[in-house]
């Protein structure tokens, strides 16, 4: 789920700087599981373009 946020945000975002702090989180409550699931992501957006993602 952050993954596919960054692309978007790196592919619609093009006119930013590279100076621009992008941060996502996602926050998955398992309902069969007994813990929940929980990634984030914080970097400028210069980084994300020069990973390809």
């Amino acid at each position: 789920m952050v993954r596919s946020v960054l692309v978007r945000v790196v592919g619609h975002y093009k006119d930013l700087p590279d100076d621009v702090l992008v941060s996502v989180s996602s926050d998955s409550e398992e309902s069969i599981h007994k813990h929940d699931a929980y990634a984030e992501r914080t970097a400028l957006l210069g980084d994300l373009r020069k990973e390809n993602l």
